[in-house]
């Protein structure tokens, strides 16, 4: 599969929400890791499931960081 941040945000997203090890941590430690595109096609998922408000700048603060965990706590992960 090509490099498609969109897709890879939506494929996260589902890792976090089954309680795929390390998905969690990925998001919440390792953000920075990931590339621009790809934290800002995460702050749109997390937007269109209601969890995030803030703006899609592609800058994971608390406001990301408190959708992810919320995403997590609601998926019993």
């Amino acid at each position: 599969m090509g490099k498609d941040p969109g897709e890879a945000a939506r494929l996260m997203l589902e890792a976090i929400k089954k309680g795929e090890d390390g998905s969690l941590e990925e998001m919440q430690e390792k953000s920075a890791d990931w590339s621009a595109d790809f934290r800002r096609a995460m702050q749109r998922r997390l937007k269109e499931e209601g969890r995030y408000d803030g703006p899609i700048d592609g800058k994971f603060g608390p406001g990301v960081k408190r959708a992810v965990d919320e995403l997590a706590a609601a998926a019993g992960t």
